[in-house]
């Protein structure tokens, strides 16, 4: 039951070096270098090409300590099965060089690669840890399903740490929808093998659709989480279709800590469509938790569109919807509200402490009429910050959920993939004992007492 790492992005040629020593008689083996590679993390590959054999090898870099490197065998191009890296040669007899690059260019070549038997086995957790390289391009759908066949218990695609966003675009991983496309931007499933795959997770990525024509930017089957994740750039146009930000139409789902903004339905007089910051549907289980989401946006005269911020609906099993900031939905046809909490069982204590721009907040402590120049950074177009700033009405209002997370996921969940205490620049809002801010970010720096405008206070003397 171990993690297995696998890094992708688009960096070839991170460095090359000669193995010196190798310690085992079959995968993986502990190698040295003449020098030790710089640059290379836990999820690259080490390629070797042996003349010899006229194959080429894939090692998997597995753990590094000190000088050590653990190489994993992952595939040959000849059939030539597992083999030492020091058993490889060059033109000259010598011994081969390893190249080491990242174990994958694409998230769909990820994904193909989670079958692989050679470095996964049954109940294992794999995880892939994007680059920021340079931007992942994206023409149409991604759907993250591999894994059945080997049983993975738990899929996780994530920044690795250092390549992550600080809450802003255009500061880590970003995956950049480059077409109009009639599909998903960028779907988890659930596995297909016995385990059920809780678990399955996106995170710590920006996603920007770019204005494109997307159904939904992220979309989520059973058992499976969006958390720490900048959204933003979705269109739809030409109507009878619904597009969402964040989307589930499953069970069993959390999406937590993430900043929405900027979505546009761009339909006319066409009807049956709609647009939704964050739609939740047909749910037992869910955690809606210190979410953003602002300008959703609808030019529909049709009242059979909807545009909404956030949507949850039919839950049941103690579901959370809390602490989530939703500001500036607008529609032409008035249809138009920042929350939608439709409900069979939920009890308030269970929706508590959102905030909107009008009064559909609902549950608990709510906030209504919020000003988004008063509670970000900026609202500007192209150099957005959805940072709370001095005196937001979102400091310090939020409920304090730390203390819910453990006795929520035992009810649910066998394993606990989300951590909803954690905001979008990576702050353990339980762990610091902060008084929870409402939204994806916890400021800490920031003055309950200071103007929301940012003007410094001014004093005056006469003599």
């Amino acid at each position: 039951m171990a993690t297995v790492v696998t890094n992708i992005g688009s960096n070839t040629s991170i460095d090359t070096e000669t193995p010196t020593t190798c310690s085992g008689s079959s995968s993986p083996y502990t190698v040295q270098f003449g020098t030790d590679p710089t640059g290379v993390s836990i999820g690259d590959i080490a390629v070797i090409n042996d003349s010899t054999m006229g194959a080429e090898f894939t090692f998997l870099v597995t753990n590094i300590s000190g000088s050590a490197y653990t190489l994993t065998y992952m595939s040959d191009d000849s059939g030539m099965g597992d083999t030492s890296p020091c058993d490889m040669y060059n033109e000259m007899f010598g011994q081969a060089s390893a190249t080491f690059k990242r174990a994958y260019s694409t998230i769909s070549a990820w994904d193909s690669g989670l079958d692989n038997s050679d470095i996964y086995s049954s109940g294992d957790t794999a995880q892939g840890e994007m680059y920021d390289d340079s931007d992942f391009l994206n023409s149409s759908a991604i759907t993250i399903t591999g894994g059945g066949t080997v049983d993975l218990n738990h899929r996780t695609l994530t920044a690795a740490v250092g390549q992550r966003h600080d809450g802003t675009a255009n500061t880590g991983v970003r995956l950049l929808r480059n077409a109009d496309s009639d599909s998903n931007f960028l779907r988890i499933d659930s596995s297909v093998g016995s385990t059920s795959s809780e678990g399955n997770q996106i995170e710590w990525l920006e996603l920007d659709a770019n204005e494109k024509n997307v159904r939904a930017i992220v979309s989520l089957g059973t058992y499976c989480g969006a958390q720490n994740n900048l959204v933003h750039g979705g269109r739809w146009s030409g109507g009878n279709q619904v597009t969402n930000g964040i989307s589930s139409g499953a069970k069993q789902n959390w999406i937590c800590n993430n900043i929405v903004y900027d979505l546009y339905l761009d339909n006319g007089s066409s009807n049956a469509a709609g647009i939704y910051g964050i739609y939740q549907s047909h749910i037992d289980w869910v955690a809606c938790v210190n979410n953003t989401v602002y300008n959703v946006r609808s030019n529909s005269s049709e009242s059979a569109d909807a545009c909404v911020g956030i949507w949850v609906r039919d839950g049941w099993y103690d579901p959370m919807v809390c602490n989530n900031i939703c500001l500036d939905t607008t529609a032409d046809n008035g249809d138009s509200p920042d929350f939608g909490v439709e409900y069979s069982t939920i009890p308030y204590v269970h929706v508590v402490s959102n905030y909107s721009s009008d009064d559909t907040a609902t549950g608990g402590d709510y906030q209504h009429n919020q000003s988004a120049a008063n509670t970000f950074v900026s609202v500007d177009s192209g150099t957005e910050d959805f940072h709370l700033k001095d005196g937001s009405n979102a400091l310090r209002a939020g409920k304090d959920m730390g203390s819910h997370e453990a006795s929520f996921h035992s009810r649910r969940m066998p394993y606990n993939p989300y951590d909803w205490d954690v905001d979008i620049n990576g702050r353990d809002r339980d762990s610091e004992g902060d008084d929870w801010d409402i939204g994806a970010h916890q400021c800490e720096s920031c003055s309950e007492d200071a103007a929301a405008t940012g003007n410094p206070a001014f004093m005056l003397f006469f003599d």
